[in-house]
C-alpha cells in the first residue's frame, strides 16, 4: 500500500476486495495525513458517517452537506461509494456529476448502508467525490454496523457430562427478530442435541418484528467424549439459516 496525498489534512479510504463468496466484497479502512499542500476545496458535514443496518436491508439515509471552501467555482465530476454503501444528490440542490458548485456554495448527498449476505458487526467503506479542482478528489469516511436478522442469548450452549443415552435437563434459548418485519422460525437441531418451542415465550411458526421467543434444547450423547453440534434456525431472507453452537460431553 502507497499514500500519495494530494491535499494537506486528514484522509479517509478503503481497498474494496471482491471475490467469488457471500462476503464479497471485503474492504479495508485505509487513513493518511497530507501536509505541505493545498487545502482541500471541498468539506463535508458530518465530516464522517455511522449507520446500522440488517443484514439484506437498507438503512435509513443520513444526509451529508458538501460545501466548496475555495474563493473560485468548481465542477463536481462523479460521486462513487465503494462496498455495502451508496451515495447520491438529494434535497433541494442534489450532488451529481457536471454540477457547477460556486465559491461559498453547498450541495447535498444522501448515504446508504445495505449489508449483503455474510456480513456482520463493523464495516468500513468511503464516498469518493472527484471534482476539477487541483485536489481532485476528496474522501468521505463511511461506517456500518450490520446485524444479522436473528440474535441468540446466549450465544452458545454447554452442557455438563451426560450419562451416554440419558437426556439432560432442557437449557433455554431466546432469539429476537431485528427486522422490521416478520418471519417464520423453523429451528432444528442436529446430532445429538433436540430443539423444540418452549419456555416462557415458545416459538410458534411467526416471529413478529422486534419480537423475541424461546425454546429449548436437550442433549442426549450418543457416544463417550465430547460432542459437538449446532442448532439452525431457517426462515425465509437473507441469509436464510442461522446457527446456535452447542457442544456437550458423553459419559
Amino acid at each position: 500500500m502507497t499514500f500519495a496525498p494530494q491535499s494537506a489534512g486528514a484522509v479517509s479510504g478503503a481497498v474494496t476486495i471482491t471475490d467469488g463468496t457471500t462476503f464479497s466484497p471485503q474492504l479495508v479502512a485505509l487513513t493518511g495525513t497530507g501536509s505541505g499542500g493545498s487545502t482541500a476545496p471541498l468539506t463535508f458535514t458530518p465530516s464522517s458517517v455511522s449507520l446500522a443496518a440488517v443484514v439484506g436491508t437498507t438503512s435509513a439515509a443520513k444526509a451529508v452537506t458538501v460545501k466548496n471552501t475555495s474563493t473560485s467555482a468548481l465542477t463536481l465530476n462523479s460521486i462513487a461509494a465503494s462496498g455495502e454503501f451508496s451515495a447520491s444528490g438529494s434535497g433541494t440542490t442534489p450532488c451529481k456529476a457536471a454540477l457547477v458548485l460556486n465559491a461559498s456554495s453547498t450541495c447535498t448527498l444522501s448515504v446508504t448502508f445495505s449489508p449483503a449476505a455474510g456480513s456482520s458487526g463493523s464495516l468500513s467503506g468511503a464516498v469518493a467525490v472527484t471534482d476539477t479542482a487541483t485536489v481532485g478528489q476528496q474522501i468521505l469516511d463511511l461506517k456500518g454496523t450490520a446485524a444479522l436478522p436473528l440474535t441468540f442469548s446466549p450465544t452458545s450452549l454447554t452442557f455438563a457430562a451426560q450419562t451416554v443415552a440419558t437426556s439432560s435437563a432442557p437449557q433455554t434459548v431466546t432469539i429476537t427478530n431485528n427486522q422490521s418485519t416478520s418471519l417464520n422460525p423453523n429451528i432444528l437441531g442436529n446430532g445429538d442435541f433436540v430443539a423444540v418451542p418452549g419456555g416462557a415465550t415458545p416459538c410458534s411458526t411467526s416471529l413478529a418484528a422486534h419480537a423475541s421467543c424461546t425454546f429449548t434444547v436437550t442433549f442426549t450423547p450418543s457416544a463417550v467424549g465430547t460432542r459437538p453440534g449446532a442448532v439452525a434456525v431457517e426462515y425465509i431472507g437473507t441469509p436464510g439459516a442461522q446457527t446456535l453452537s452447542v457442544t456437550g460431553t458423553g459419559q
